[in-house]
């Protein structure tokens, strides 16, 4: 059983250190549709748990573009069990548009056998019912990028070109030492192990805080990317 990181879902806590996995299906949906999957309103259903923090961070940014018409929304169930995240939050536990009872049948029509973890966020083709991306990183700047046509009218430009030097740099911080942080004190196997991945997630809150006492944002002068991955994590 995965989580949302590809390491043992809700009863791996404490049991080994936390090690990031890589996202094994990194397709994009693109404007162009260079992989095959071009954005296409109502084509995509995105599934994600309300207890992972990368599936909120995609929850946000869905909401802040105003893409709920666009992409569809599948919730699971906060808890796993050995047959990967469920959708028992449904009638008769089956998510009413893709018509399956486990994401991981979508993994699997993806590819037949899968043995990795199975994560949210992930995005399904809902015409064939097969994943496209689990790519937790990608999936949010894509909806900021490559999504613009069906944005809402005044939608905020979450990854603006001018400030991205700056947005890459802010997030890799975060994501090292808050994002990561934090399950790696949730996963600790020890008490110094505990107490390192918190100092590193206070640390780098502190080196922080000086953007934010000069301005309401972490980059710039509007919200973007770097706010969201930080907020949800918080």
């Amino acid at each position: 059983m995965s989580g949302d990181d590809g390491t043992p879902g809700n009863s791996g806590y404490g049991r080994k250190a936390f090690k990031r996995s890589k996202s094994h299906f990194a397709d994009r949906i693109t404007a162009d549709g260079r992989d095959g999957w071009p954005v296409e309103a109502g084509r995509y259903r995105l599934v994600a748990s309300r207890a992972c923090p990368w599936a909120s961070r995609a929850l946000v940014s869905r909401r802040l573009l105003g893409l709920e018409d666009a992409l569809s929304l599948a919730i699971t169930d906060p808890i796993q069990d050995d047959r990967s995240w469920r959708f028992t939050l449904d009638p008769d536990g089956r998510d009413p548009v893709l018509g399956i009872r486990f994401l991981s049948e979508a993994y699997d029509k993806r590819e037949t056998g899968y043995p990795g973890g199975v994560s949210v966020p992930a995005v399904v083709d809902v015409p064939s019912g097969r994943l496209v991306t689990n790519d937790y990183q990608q999936i949010t700047l894509d909806l900021a990028t490559e999504w613009t046509s069906l944005h809402r009218p005044g939608a905020p430009d979450l990854y603006p070109h001018a400030l991205r030097d700056e947005i890459d740099e802010v997030m890799a911080g975060v994501y090292q030492d808050v994002n990561n942080g934090v399950y790696r004190a949730g996963f600790a196997t020890g008490q110094e192990e505990y107490e390192a991945a918190c100092a590193g997630v206070f640390r780098r809150l502190e080196q922080l805080t000086p953007r934010l006492e000069r301005q309401r944002y972490l980059v710039g002068d509007t919200i973007t990317e770097a706010d969201i991955r930080l907020f949800t994590t918080l």
